[in-house]
C-alpha cells in the first residue's frame, strides 16, 4: 500500500479511507484508515490507534504523534502501519495512547492532537 498512496504529510482533519483510496493520499490517518477498512472488508477485525513510535528512549513532542492500524490475526492484534512500510514487526517501538473510533471517548472527542473550544485551547507542549 505504501508504494500507492502519496504521504501528504499532517493534515489537521481526518478524510477517512474513502478519500485516501479516492485521492490515493493522505497523512498516518488516512493510510492507518484504510488499512483498517480493507481488513475489515476481508474478514478481518481491525482498528486504529494513536501514539508514538521510537526504536529508544525520547520524550515525545506533538508532532511526532503518529497513527496506525492494528489487524486482528492467529489470535492477537498485529501492527500494519502502511505509512512506515511496517507489518506485523517492530511493535514493541509502538507506545500506543488511544484506539480511534467514531465514539468520542475523551474530552479531545475525535481529535487526535488537540480541540479548541469557546476560545480555550488545549495543546501538547512542544
Amino acid at each position: 500500500m505504501k508504494g500507492n498512496l502519496r504521504y501528504e504529510g499532517f493534515t489537521a482533519a481526518d478524510f477517512g479511507a474513502r478519500h485516501a483510496l479516492r485521492q490515493r493520499s493522505g497523512d498516518c490517518t488516512e493510510y492507518a484508515y484504510l488499512v483498517a477498512a480493507l481488513a475489515r472488508a476481508n474478514g478481518f477485525p481491525a482498528r486504529v490507534l494513536g501514539g508514538y513510535v521510537s526504536d529508544r528512549g525520547f520524550v515525545p513532542q506533538a508532532t511526532d504523534y503518529h497513527n496506525w492500524a492494528e489487524v486482528y490475526v492467529d489470535g492477537s492484534w498485529q501492527l500494519a502501519d502502511a505509512q512506515k512500510g511496517n507489518l506485523f514487526h517492530n511493535s514493541e517501538n509502538y507506545v500506543a495512547f488511544r484506539i480511534i473510533s467514531s465514539a468520542a471517548r475523551n474530552e479531545l472527542g475525535d481529535f487526535h492532537r488537540f480541540r479548541s473550544s469557546e476560545g480555550l485551547a488545549v495543546y501538547f507542549n512542544k
